[in-house]
């Protein structure tokens, strides 16, 4: 019985306030109850046969909670610096996080998005629809909340940056996910790439570069709703500071553990670039028109969002 209580205990230190109450309420109306009534009003046991059976369910419960504890699962984050490094404490301990889904066999069903971005995200040549609004009506339940403005830079300069910007998303609300544009507009503003910080401190990081912005962006959504974080980029068009930007992404990947979903080297979206169908897509180097949202970068982000949340265990 003590095992049963110091192992509820430490759940619910630990952020898993439900799991050990529910099996303890369980089993209570369903075995020790029915047991003492039955044992007492219909056999007339003995008053220490009756006592043991108050606690009947205690060698069952104390091997299902074992089997929770060494599963890990119950480990939540319940402070901020909780909250930065859980889904890197997950992935390093192999511990899959499941989130209820209206729909097993859709992966993407009912989950809740956030997008951050510029232009491409909000939509700037196609009247404000996009893959968001596509990927809503595909798959059941899911909600896309779109936080984008046309023009603005990743690196921290003024109010309308992404650093800035991230900072007035509802903090209540538990997104599944965060999905992230690789701004096009910090490559034709020319901004600095920088280089990789040497810590995970935000507070310390110079947001002025491109780089050191994106691991603040990561660093504020792991910390402030403990999810992962996704960033996508542009399709190819000739820009050497834009594919640099790519190229340090990926430098950022390895240290954060986020996901990337990679239109830019994408074979088969470069080998469209300059065709007759590229141009039925796109509306000019860097926006799409909605039939390339809705035919051309739907489906590449579904595919990769679909075995993103599997690999995580959604």
């Amino acid at each position: 019985r003590m095992g049963n209580w110091a192992q509820n205990d430490t759940y619910r230190s630990a952020g898993d306030a439900a799991f050990g109450s529910i099996m303890e309420i369980t089993f209570m109306y369903l075995l020790v109850l029915p047991c003492v009534y039955g044992a007492n009003y219909g056999f007339h046991a003995p008053f220490l046969v009756v006592f043991a059976l108050c606690y009947v369910d205690e060698p069952i419960r104390y091997i299902i909670m074992q089997c929770h504890m060494y599963s890990g699962k119950w480990i939540k984050p319940v402070s901020n610096a909780g909250m930065a490094t859980i889904e890197e404490f997950r992935r390093n301990h192999k511990i899959k996080k499941k989130i209820s889904s209206p729909g097993q066999e859709d992966p993407l069903a009912g989950l809740k998005l956030v997008w951050l971005g510029s232009s491409v995200t909000y939509g700037d040549q196609s009247h404000g629809y996009t893959m968001a609004e596509e990927m809503e009506k595909n798959h059941k339940g899911m909600v896309c909340r779109k936080y984008a403005v046309s023009g603005t830079t990743l690196v921290n300069e003024d109010a309308s940056s992404y650093v800035e910007r991230i900072k007035e998303i509802p903090k209540e609300g538990n997104p599944d996910l965060i999905i992230v544009q690789l701004s096009t507009n910090d490559a034709t503003q020319k901004k600095p790439l920088g280089v990789l910080s040497d810590n995970r401190d935000k507070e310390a990081f110079d947001d002025t570069t491109v780089i050191v912005a994106i691991e603040y962006i990561i660093a504020y959504a792991k910390e402030t709703w403990g999810c992962p974080v996704v960033f996508y980029t542009g399709t190819y068009f000739e820009n050497q500071e834009y594919e640099a930007m790519v190229h340090a992404l990926w430098e950022i990947g390895k240290k954060w553990g986020i996901g990337i979903l990679d239109l830019w080297n994408d074979e088969e979206m470069r080998g469209l670039y300059g065709t007759e169908q590229y141009h039925r897509y796109m509306g000019d180097a860097i926006h799409p028109l909605r039939e390339g949202y809705v035919s051309w970068w739907t489906p590449k982000f579904e595919q990769y969002l679909k075995t993103f949340v599997k690999e995580i265990s959604f």
